[in-house]
């Protein structure tokens, strides 16, 4: 019975094991983000999010974002210029700031009556 346990545990182990070495992995997921349009030698890996780095994530997520702003409605007026795609059939706008302190004080300046406050 031991015997038995520790064949099924070993092909087990066995199965789960990656047939294809990481640098394979590595290679296919960096040739993956250069063919993104906007994904060239000017998106730096830098932590932040950047206009490329979000197109970047809805491309991989399988979403296929395409430039423009036609099915976006209108937005409200802050300090940074709002960034627009289109997914689908639908407009996605998104605001991208440097830091948390220039997001809280742009969100402060919006109209609680139209908007949602942050609190």
């Amino acid at each position: 019975m031991r015997r038995a346990v520790a064949l099924v545990l070993a092909c087990a182990i066995a199965g789960c094991r990656r047939d294809r070495p990481a640098a394979v992995d590595t290679a296919a997921a960096a040739a993956a983000t250069a063919a993104v349009p906007g994904a060239g030698p000017t998106c730096q890996r830098t932590g932040h999010w950047s206009e490329c780095t979000v197109r970047i994530r809805l491309d991989q997520s399988g979403l296929a974002p395409q430039t423009g702003s036609d099915k976006v409605g209108s937005l409200p007026s802050l300090a940074a210029k709002p960034l627009t795609l289109t997914i689908g059939n639908a407009g996605l706008a998104y605001y991208v700031y440097p830091d948390s302190a220039a997001r809280h004080a742009a969100a402060a300046t919006l109209d609680t009556a139209k908007y949602i406050a942050q609190t």
